[in-house]
């Protein structure tokens, strides 16, 4: 084994952003919570998107981390666009569309000099061109055929690269007796605006078909596209337009995870509340969530919102619960299976909220001071998990100064929801501690399934209040 004084501290990072894999993940903190996010996003009985509430007691509950785990679970069927509101608190259209535009324009995992925008395009173009091929409005020799190529391959098909793809080469050719139409059939599916639509169509084909040479095409395209001029109006039209044209090939979530800068201002937080919800309206399929901290719900969303808007902001509500001990062993543990067995000698699991970041910026100082001390080797053994979750543990050191300094968050417990199906929870747990390598670990699976269905039973009963 490595020794324990050769590496840096494993605990040093407690911070992260979304749409950045996170370095450590514990497949079963906040399972249930995932789970329920899951469900909201992908229950087709809704008819379109939803507006989720993620709130947490306070910073460090693992939110982020939580919504990361949530887009790379749904990344085949949904987009994750991050919102970066200006100065810290101003969100309008203009910035919506550079934050999704930047989003998109990510190159595809080896897919050469494609990105994940020239997928969308092709995946949109060949909507709009199925009717016009089924109709006879543009000719085919093998009907069929071309309408079985727009179905099922088109980003072959519409490979403007590739010099033999004849759907491609013929549409850039005649793009200008081809576009009224097919801004024509994407309205009519959309029900966006004529105008804004027209401009998309020609600005995206425009980058998709548009010579690999000459520099970085994806800067050079997000400087047309956010170029200034354009009034507000413009800006809304074409945020509408561009979110519900790729709707039509993922489902779009908004996901609004920076707001520290909303702290105390009310005013601030109706405008982004009632902007999110009038998109969330207008366009079909569009998803939005909104996580934030209870301190800043109490501030800066909940004091100004009208009756109708709250309910709509609250229809769909998941609170992150403190981390049980058996969790937060395993959150440790992934980081370094030796030292575990000293933090749970000098942390208090029962003594206050304990959460994610809590712990790991406890943990990283201990190990500071143990590495600073010269003993870090005293723990470098093999640890078992059987060891860590010992119901015959040594007396806890009750030094104040060891201690996981936080809130204390006194909340009556639920009432148990009945119908609650075990079977599949059991399942789901023992899927995340296989992936962990810890499926025939029996002490940590009793621990960890009872707290987690303790966790499902709280997160079920407030989502149907």
């Amino acid at each position: 084994m490595q020794d324990i004084d050769s590496y840096s501290n494993p605990y040093q990072r407690a911070f992260e952003r979304l749409g950045t894999a996170p370095e450590f993940v514990t497949e079963t903190v906040n399972l249930a919570e995932l789970n329920l996010l899951t469900d909201a996003l992908t229950n087709k009985g809704t008819g379109s998107g939803r507006v989720i509430l993620l709130r947490s007691p306070r910073a460090g509950f693992g939110k982020t981390h939580l919504l990361e785990r949530l887009r790379s679970r749904l990344s085949v069927s949904h987009s994750f666009f991050p919102l970066e509101p200006v100065l810290g608190r101003d969100l309008n259209a203009e910035s919506i569309i550079g934050s999704v535009m930047r989003n998109l324009v990510r190159p595809v995992t080896k897919g050469g000099d494609l990105t994940v925008l020239d997928v969308v395009i092709r995946r949109v173009l060949a909507i709009a061109l199925e009717p016009l091929v089924n109709s006879g409005d543009v000719p085919s020799q093998d009907k069929a055929s071309a309408l079985e190529s727009l179905r099922k391959n088109p980003v072959e098909t519409f490979d403007f690269y590739d010099p033999d793809a004849i759907t491609a080469q013929w549409a850039l050719s005649n793009f200008h007796l081809l576009q009224p139409r097919l801004v024509y059939e994407l309205c009519a599916i959309t029900s966006a605006d004529t105008r804004a639509v027209s401009w998309w169509v020609s600005c995206l084909f425009s980058y998709s078909a548009g010579s690999l040479d000459g520099g970085d095409r994806a800067k050079i395209f997000l400087d047309e596209v956010m170029e200034g001029g354009a009034a507000e109006l413009d800006h809304y039209e074409k945020l509408l337009a561009l979110l519900s044209l790729v709707g039509l090939v993922v489902s779009p979530v908004l996901v609004l995870d920076e707001v520290e800068g909303y702290y105390g201002n009310p005013e601030a937080g109706l405008q982004v509340c009632g902007f999110l919800n009038a998109l969330h309206q207008a366009v079909d399929n569009l998803s939005v969530i909104i996580s934030t901290n209870n301190d800043i719900w109490e501030t800066a969303f909940k004091p100004r919102l009208s009756g109708g808007l709250k309910d709509r902001i609250t229809d769909f509500v998941v609170d992150l619960k403190p981390l049980p001990k058996g969790l937060a062993l395993l959150l440790l543990k992934q980081r370094d299976e030796a030292f575990v067995e000293y933090l749970k000698k000098e942390i208090d699991f029962d003594l206050g909220v304990t959460y994610s970041r809590g712990l790991i910026k406890r943990s990283a100082e201990l190990w500071d001071e143990r590495r600073e001390a010269g003993k870090l080797g005293d723990y470098d053994k093999e640890v078992k998990p059987d060891d860590i979750l010992s119901k015959d543990d040594e007396d806890i050191d009750d030094d104040e100064n060891s201690r996981v300094k936080s809130i204390v968050f006194s909340e009556p417990e639920p009432e148990p929801i009945e119908d609650l199906d075990d079977i599949a929870i059991d399942a789901e747990i023992d899927m995340a501690l296989s992936k962990e390598g810890l499926d025939n670990d029996k002490a940590i699976k009793a621990e960890v399934k009872s707290s987690e269905k303790s966790i499902f039973r709280v997160a079920a009963a407030d989502s149907v209040e």
